[in-house]
C-alpha cells in the first residue's frame, strides 16, 4: 500500500508540473516543447492574409484547358506531383516575388516550379487572394481573386 502512495503521489507531482509547464510555455509564446503541452488549442484565431494560387491555363501548346485549373486540383496525369507542398509554397515565394517586383527572384522561382511541377509548354496564370478565416467561416464570404500575371513555361 505504502508503494502505491508513493506512486501515486509521484504521478500528481510529475503531471502538476507538466501542467504549470505547459501555462508558462503558452504565456510566454512558445507553442508546444515536448512532452509539454501549452493547453491553448485553437486558442490563437489567424487573422486576414493573402494567398496565392497557380491556375494552369494550358498543358501544353494546343493543349488549351476548357477552364483555369487550380495547380492543387491537377491530377498525377496532368502535372507531376500536383499535391506537393513544395509546390505550394513555390506558388507563395512566387506571388511575393511577383508583388515586391523583385525580377531576378521570380525568374528563379519559376524555373524551379516550371521544371519540377508543370509541363513543358503550359500557360499558367498567377492569382493573388485576401484571406480572412474568421470572415469565411462566420459569413462563408471570400474576396475575389486578382491576377497577379499569366506566364508561359520557359518564356522571361
Amino acid at each position: 500500500m505504502k508503494s502505491y502512495r508513493f506512486w501515486q503521489a509521484c504521478s500528481a507531482i510529475v503531471l502538476a508540473f507538466m501542467i504549470l509547464v505547459g501555462v508558462f510555455l503558452g504565456l510566454g509564446g512558445t507553442q508546444e516543447v515536448f512532452p509539454f503541452y501549452s493547453w491553448f488549442l485553437f486558442a490563437r484565431v489567424p487573422g486576414p492574409m493573402i494567398r496565392y494560387e497557380l491556375l494552369l491555363l494550358s498543358l501544353g501548346p494546343g493543349a488549351e484547358l476548357p477552364a483555369p485549373l487550380a495547380l492543387e486540383e491537377a491530377t498525377i496525369g496532368q502535372v507531376p506531383r500536383p499535391h506537393s507542398v513544395a509546390a505550394a509554397q513555390l506558388v507563395q515565394r512566387l506571388g511575393s516575388a511577383c508583388s515586391r517586383n523583385d525580377r531576378a527572384e521570380v525568374a528563379r522561382v519559376r524555373r524551379i516550379l516550371e521544371l519540377s511541377y508543370l509541363p513543358a509548354g503550359s500557360r499558367y496564370a498567377l492569382v493573388r487572394f485576401r484571406v480572412d478565416p474568421l470572415e469565411q467561416w462566420l459569413t462563408g464570404k471570400h474576396e475575389p481573386a486578382e491576377l497577379v500575371g499569366t506566364f508561359t513555361y520557359g518564356s522571361d
